[in-house]
């Protein structure tokens, strides 16, 4: 299945380092928290055993839970979460403030998973029986007539803002386009960021993953082009912002998509396919029973992502943009569908905003020194230096989890 950077369990380490929770600098305490992926015992009981030995919330106590995703601790034990909250009430000299942050944080919590079961609820209300849901990945039309309309960094902003972009994967392809006729000033680029970050805080904007966007930076910055400097420096703007850029602990790597095989599909047009990919969601306890018995494995999660291409043109031929009008990928959500193609299903968990999809080329310099595989978005080679050898290698899914992750993004913390 798939590969993740994500430490799912980590108790081991932390337990060790939690046994002395008092007397850890309270700065640590994010990045601790950071480490539990999604396992969010080990901290429950580090509470419980906080919170038995002190009168009042103490400092890291209210640090950990300041920094805690509570929506998921509720998912995964309500009732164990609940019962901490209650004994942190109860606490003798707890302060004013304290008393309002827990309250606070359990109001939240709760209100986040009745929200998303209210709108679960009339998205299956909406549902048209006569009409199979499907939800767009990747429109190569729409991307071709932002290629030809956004000449500028000022015109990147616009279109995020009126919702034309909703993808900060997108942004990078656009930029490294966009740098091979024009060189924004250091201004320009500083109020793109500014707008950029904006508009992420505002809307629900996919970040760009580190698996796509260092790659990308570390083969620019061979290039010998005269506005590869400045374009690596807005790119790596993008890339130190956690409203932009997600880090690799929240996402999951799915490479080598199975084929689905369906005598409709093949009938209905040519350039038609669909895969399937694989991977052991680390949030496992949140997947229900049922969805369990479905994939024969807990945690075991799967999706299809139909595509659709001119024949005999998948992802290694799609080297031009004349290519791009004609090719579009969509997360594929009927469930009749996926009882047909005999895949465990589990896109109750999975949405589009959470997927990026992309194909990988095996990038070696005329020195014979070998890159990491570089996206699709530097597949022009206008970029590259000459005598560098590009090959396909394969379809990459990048799955982003951090609404799963018992750490707050630093964003939510923010709020």
């Amino acid at each position: 299945f798939g590969r993740s950077d994500i430490n799912i369990d980590d108790s081991s380490l932390l337990s060790k380092y939690l046994s002395n929770f008092d007397k850890i600098d309270t700065t640590m305490v994010r990045p601790l928290l950071q480490l539990g992926g999604t396992n969010s015992d080990i901290y429950l009981k580090t509470l419980n055993e906080t919170i038995d030995r002190h009168p009042n919330l103490s400092k890291n106590a209210g640090q950990l839970l300041k920094n805690i995703n509570f929506e998921v601790c509720l998912l995964v034990d309500k009732d164990e979460w609940s019962r901490l909250i209650d004994k942190i009430a109860d606490l003798p000299e707890i302060s004013v403030p304290d008393m309002k942050m827990t309250q606070k944080m359990l109001n939240e919590g709760w209100r986040g998973i009745y929200y998303k079961a209210i709108n679960d609820e009339t998205e299956e209300e909406d549902d048209d029986d006569d009409e199979i849901p499907k939800t767009m990945l990747f429109n190569g039309s729409e991307i071709q007539d932002l290629f030809e309309n956004c000449g500028t960094l000022a015109k990147i902003t616009e279109a995020m803002s009126e919702g034309i972009i909703d993808s900060m994967c997108t942004v990078v392809n656009l930029v490294t386009w966009i740098f091979r006729r024009t060189s924004p000033s250091q201004e320009e680029m500083s109020q793109f960021i500014s707008d950029m970050e904006k508009h992420c805080k505002e809307k629900k904007v996919q970040r760009v993953p580190y698996h796509f966007i260092d790659p990308t930076i570390a083969l620019l910055k061979h290039s010998e082009r005269e506005r590869a400097p400045d374009l690596v420096k807005l790119l790596t703007s993008i890339r130190q912002s956690n409203v932009l850029s997600s880090p690799n602990r929240e996402n999951i790597v799915i490479q080598k998509p199975s084929p689905v095989h369906l005598q409709s599909d093949l009938e209905e047009d040519e350039g038609t396919w669909a895969v399937s990919y694989s991977f052991e969601h680390p949030a496992s306890k949140l997947i229900s029973d049922q969805d369990q018995d479905k994939s024969g494995s807990s945690g075991k999660c799967e999706f299809i992502i139909r595509g659709h291409s001119p024949p005999k043109n998948a992802f290694t031929k799609l080297l031009n943009l004349d290519n791009l009008r004609d090719y579009t990928l969509e997360l594929e959500i009927d469930s009749e569908y996926y009882t047909k193609a005999n895949v465990s299903y589990c896109y109750d968990i999975i949405s589009p905003r959470d997927i990026c999809v992309y194909w990988i080329h095996k990038v070696t310099l005329e020195d014979d020194t070998e890159m990491d595989p570089v996206p699709g978005v530097l597949r022009w080679r206008y970029w590259v230096p000459n005598g560098t050898k590009m090959e396909f290698e394969d379809t990459v899914a990048v799955y982003n989890m951090a609404d799963y992750m018992i750490a707050k993004r630093e964003l939510e913390v923010e709020r």
